[in-house]
């Protein structure tokens, strides 16, 4: 009986060996597919770091323009806000009323 039950416990056990090699092996694939896809991701995060490096130098330039512009505007904008109410007073007599 002892016989029996050491063979039954090693034929388990060798078959519990089996099962987690066959699992082993299937992570083991997953992996490499996950690795094949994120080795992917970073080439391409490298290749867009590469491509907008030179835009850290331009953007400060850029700012200054942009912020020159929007003081233009401003500016622009007042004057024929000017203009449109002393067009108003010259056509009707009287300042146009703003909500």
């Amino acid at each position: 009986m002892v016989l029996l039950l050491t063979l039954l416990s090693s034929a388990l056990f060798l078959l519990f060996l089996v099962v987690l090699a066959y699992a082993l092996s299937r992570i083991r694939q997953a992996l490499e597919r996950i690795h094949g896809t994120a080795s992917k991701i970073v080439w391409g995060v490298a290749a867009i770091e590469r491509q907008t490096s030179l835009l850290q130098a331009q953007l400060p330039p850029l700012q200054r323009g942009l912020e020159s512009i929007v003081a233009s505007g401003t500016v622009l904008a007042n004057e024929l806000r000017r203009l449109d109410e002393q067009l108003a007073r010259l056509t009707t007599g009287r300042a146009t009323e703003r909500t």
